[in-house]
């Protein structure tokens, strides 16, 4: 009993060790990716052709992809202070979720970016419909 107690215990520390890791390197990397896509200004975006915000929106996923691959398996890389057997088999080390949540959470510009392609895409839906 004490045994699955213990157990139990360090993977949740396990859990919240990763959490921990993860939220760093998601703040530096949304910073990083930031810096890649340049200065933001929501009225240029406003008036660029809708092919050409797909394909930004697009590459700038298929880069958060990227990142995200990249530091879960940095993360892997790390030792682990509660443990030392197979660090994988925690849950939360493989999905990276956390991770993808919290860069795409702070990368403000991107949001916008994303609100304006939904809206005008939206618009276009909707207006090709009631004709």
């Amino acid at each position: 009993m004490k045994e699955a107690i213990f157990i139990e215990t360090i993977k949740i520390l396990d859990i919240g060790y990763i959490t921990t890791l993860y939220f760093i390197f998601a703040i530096i990397f949304s910073y990083i990716v930031d810096k890649i896509f340049g200065n933001y200004d929501i009225n240029i975006d406003k008036k660029k052709n809708l092919a050409r915000l797909w394909f930004e929106v697009i590459i700038q996923m298929w880069l958060i992809g990227i990142v995200t691959y990249l530091v879960r398996e940095l993360v892997k890389k790390i030792p682990f202070p509660f443990r030392n057997d197979n660090i994988e088999r925690v849950p939360e080390l493989q999905t990276a979720s956390i991770f993808f949540f919290i860069l795409l959470t702070y990368q403000l510009y991107f949001r916008d970016k994303l609100q304006i392609l939904y809206d005008r895409t939206k618009y276009l839906i909707t207006k090709k419909s009631l004709k």
